[in-house]
């Protein structure tokens, strides 16, 4: 018993440190967009503003085609056998090499809607030095340093590279003319990230380059598949609404909707290190003792829940304040989009908690998918309505109804189950 103690308190000081590791890592790639958002919008203005924000949200969807689901499934994976290198050392090669033909398919695709569609043509720059993102995205293998549950890794090569080119948006970026500047720099800040990523996991944990069994890699993507689909809606409902405003309105629209709609976005994100921390932990609990996990996310709903409802309902109350602070008066528009998006920091943070904290954990990646799948549909059809009604608002109502319907499902489907997360 006194063993068993001591590991548990082992594991919760180790869910503590990487918990810790990944905040100061998502303070600092939150805050550091934060700090240059004022400035950015004042200098390209919303037209350019909304152009850059366009290209980055079709980037994401790429970057979540690379992904396949890895960050979840190749965690858990790295997780298990973190002590066995030579396993560690297949897994690691043949979720890289997939990952690299995804990114190679992607810049395929890319090339060929930068042909086909005229608006993409005319600006063709901006994406194909977006797509670097992608680049570096595929080259730093966060889900590994998740595995081994050595966030600090991440935490110091992100810090020291971001705080350098965000540095260089004060200093290049002076005009709106400047526009290629920002995705020029936003890419060789991920790319120089992954660089270094990959050296250090190379002398860290002697990783070696080599080529896999075609066995593990039919395995991870097998392993991956229906993860991959559910992260990919999960991406569809975070960046559709921005692609679908573009289509049915123009830049400027979408200027206004993504300022609102990145901060948000932003401070959401603060909140990714209690997930990225707790899904290991999590699901090697849940494996011994499927009490002790429902326990467990019982207690993380509650805490996490309270906390995400009042910091919720204090953004809706500085709302025009924070507006008017960090946007000036040329982005009033933006003031009602982020008042609308205000609860969706409550609504994911819950829906991630019932969805990928729960629902994968308790092995029904499945049932999650199609819920995803649904949720993507609903969020197409009402972003297209609403937006062509009433354009960057009518886009804010179907992100947030998109949301809530995540939420309300995946609490319904686990209580089904009997996994009363809410109860006790």
């Amino acid at each position: 018993m006194e063993g068993l103690l001591k590991i548990r308190n082992k594991d919760i000081k180790v869910v503590i440190q990487n918990f810790t590791s990944l905040s100061v890592l998502q303070l600092i790639n939150n805050l550091l967009p934060i700090a240059t958002m004022p400035y950015l919008v004042r200098i390209l203005g919303p037209n350019r503003y909304g152009l850059i924000a366009y290209a980055q949200a079709i980037m994401q969807y790429f970057a979540n085609f690379t992904d396949y689901g890895f960050n979840l499934t190749a965690t858990k994976d790295i997780s298990i056998c973190r002590d066995d290198n030579s396993k560690v050392n297949q897994i690691f090669n043949a979720v890289m090499l997939i990952k690299l033909v995804f990114m190679i398919i992607s810049f395929i695709v890319l090339c060929l809607l930068i042909f086909l569609i005229p608006a993409l043509r005319k600006e063709y720059i901006v994406y194909l030095l977006t797509f670097g993102m992608v680049v570096g995205n595929v080259i730093f293998p966060t889900w590994f340093f998740q595995g081994v549950e050595y966030m600090s890794y991440i935490t110091i090569i992100n810090a020291i590279t971001k705080i350098l080119f965000t540095i260089g948006v004060f200093v290049f970026v002076k005009r709106a003319e400047d526009y290629l500047i920002v995705p020029l720099l936003y890419t060789l800040g991920f790319i120089v990230s992954g660089i270094i990523a990959l050296r250090i996991i190379a002398r860290k944990f002697h990783v070696r380059i080599e080529i896999p069994d075609y066995d593990i890699i039919a395995m991870q993507l097998k392993k991956g598949w229906n993860v991959f689909i559910s992260t990919l809606m999960i991406s569809f409902n975070f960046n559709s609404p921005t692609i679908l405003l573009g289509m049915v309105t123009n830049n400027t629209i979408v200027g206004y909707y993504s300022a609102g709609e990145k901060l948000i976005r932003a401070i959401q994100r603060m909140l990714y290190p209690i997930q990225q921390a707790t899904f290991p932990y999590a699901s090697r609990i849940t494996g011994k003792e499927k009490t002790d996990g429902v326990k467990f996310l019982r207690k993380l709903t509650i805490i996490i829940g309270s906390f995400t409802l009042i910091m919720s309902l204090s953004l809706l109350a500085f709302s025009g304040i924070i507006n008017y602070l960090l946007f000036g008066p040329e982005f009033s528009s933006s003031i009602e989009v982020f008042r609308i998006l205000c609860f969706i920091i409550f609504f994911n943070t819950i829906g991630n908690i019932f969805g990928i904290q729960t629902m994968i954990v308790f092995n029904y990646e499945k049932q999650l998918t199609r819920i995803m799948i649904l949720s993507s549909i609903i969020n197409i059809v009402l972003s297209i309505v609403l937006s062509i009604y009433y354009k960057h608002i009518g886009c804010a109502w179907a992100v947030l109804i998109t949301e809530l319907f995540i939420c309300v499902s995946t609490f319904i489907f686990i209580n089904r189950k009997g996994i009363k997360v809410l109860r006790g």
